[in-house]
């Protein structure tokens, strides 16, 4: 994708021969993410960004998503800055153009987030207290140093009254408040680029969902951003030119460090987002064979989920996954509640076709429960047998649990197993207690076998 631009060193040289057109850079588009949004309507590379920018947040939306669903089940992985699975239903949801709600990106996450520690920062904002040597009236002074006595002999007269003129003012010590601090230059970097996310969100979002309270909280937090560089203090604060080593306060202070935490997710976003620009054939393809593939997969629930890699530079955006090599759709337990008491219904099927199987797929894939009667899509029916010996099931799991000291392999599988059941609120931790708990205050059931 190029856009017709003027060469540079030709514009340096005065060259007025015409310049060959040449695709837009890392730099120009560095620039433009950082313009204001009525320069950005009017910047020459425009037409070549905001279609690159669209595809780009399509794929931190993909990221955020599989974040949200893993912290709402735990049981899909075993750590979250690793890749996350993401159905390919919630997938096609993504990157569909015709959404329902807004897109959740790391926008919205500010607007959560940065509100309460910006207001408390503006509340108390740093500042030191320097000693400058200024001219004062005598009945002014209160403090003086060799420097000031040195201006004073060389004045003439022969007392301090004549020395200080006809205006009676005298070289002396004062103190000022300065705000020209690390910590300040870096909140206020903070303050203009989320002040530009914000604005470029707003522009694709708040048109067609202008009362949801995404909407709301981002331009809460754009109005707080435009009010806070518009604070008095912050006006005289020098800009940054790069990340700079955080000092003491930024890496110790409660509050400013909250505000460096948050400066370099955003600074990295904007990393990110350039190094997107030198792989956008390649993002174009990936998000033109995910829709493809959430197609297929549309309005029914496969075993087979897209592993969604943390974005980072230079690195793939996706695991391998398998295909599509049965297109019957896979079932999942049910969880139901008599009388106070819980039953558990497991496919309507003997205790012995369910298996707890490890899942090899991923290293930060957790147990999965497997129906061997309904087969998925990511499973090999001459496994079987495989899968068997490897893995666990309920019988066996109760069994192993069922003592006075059961083993930490016991708890961990009992833990797995209950953890994957719906509405089931798995204990804080595999180690914690003895059997699962459950959010309805039900009294747990007893395990036996």
């Amino acid at each position: 994708m190029s856009v017709p631009t003027t060469s540079k060193d030709a514009v340096a040289a005065g060259n007025a021969a015409p310049a060959a057109q040449t695709a837009p850079t890392q730099t120009d588009l560095r620039y433009y993410l950082l313009l204001p949004e009525a320069r950005r309507k009017g910047d020459k590379h425009r037409a070549a960004f905001e279609p690159f920018l669209r595809e780009a947040e399509f794929l931190f939306a993909l990221r955020e998503a599989a974040i949200v669903r893993f912290r709402k089940n735990r049981w899909l992985a075993r750590r979250e800055n690793a890749a996350l699975p993401l159905t390919w239903e919630a997938v096609g949801t993504v990157l569909s153009p015709e959404r329902k709600e807004p897109r959740a990106g790391l926008e919205t996450t500010l607007a959560r987030t940065l509100p309460p520690m910006l207001q408390a920062v503006f509340e108390r904002l740093r500042k030191v207290l320097r000693r400058e040597r200024e001219l004062q009236g005598l009945g002014r002074v209160e403090q003086i140093d060799p420097t000031c006595l040195r201006w004073l002999t060389r004045q003439p007269g022969y007392t301090v009254a004549q020395k200080a003129g006809a205006r009676q003012r005298v070289l002396a010590v004062v103190r000022r408040e300065h705000y020209d601090l690390l910590e300040n230059r870096v909140l206020r970097d903070l303050l203009l680029r989320t002040e530009r996310l914000a604005e470029r969100w707003l522009e694709t979002e708040e048109k067609a969902f202008h009362d949801h309270e995404s909407v709301k909280g981002v331009k809460r937090l754009l109005a707080l951003c435009r009010g806070g560089l518009a604070l008095e203090p912050l006006q005289g604060v020098s800009p940054l030119h790069e990340v700079p080593s955080p000092n003491y306060v930024l890496a110790q202070d409660a509050l400013y460090r909250r505000v460096w935490d948050a400066y370099l997710l955003v600074v990295q976003y904007y990393r990110l987002v350039e190094d997107l620009w030198e792989r956008r054939g390649e993002l174009a393809g990936a998000l033109a064979r995910w829709r493809a593939d959430a197609a297929r997969y549309r309005g029914r629930f496969y075993r087979s989920e897209l592993w969604v890699c943390p974005i980072k530079e230079g690195q793939p955006w996706e695991e391998d996954y398998p295909r599509f090599a049965d297109e019957t759709p896979a079932r999942a337990p049910l969880l139901t509640r008599r009388a106070g008491d819980v039953t558990i219904d497991l496919l309507g099927m003997r205790l012995a076709d369910v298996l707890l199987v490890p899942d090899g797929r991923h290293p930060n894939a957790k147990p999965r429960l497997i129906d061997l009667d309904a087969p998925y899509v990511d499973f090999d029916p001459e496994a079987e047998e495989e899968n068997r010996s490897r893995g666990r099931y309920l019988v066996d799991v109760l069994r192993g649990a069922d003592k006075d000291t059961p083993s930490e392999e016991a708890r961990r599988y009992l833990y797995a197993y209950f953890e994957q059941l719906p509405s089931a609120k798995p204990p804080s931790s595999p180690s914690a207690p003895k059997t699962a708990s459950f959010s309805s205050g039900a009294p747990s059931p007893t395990p036996s076998a």
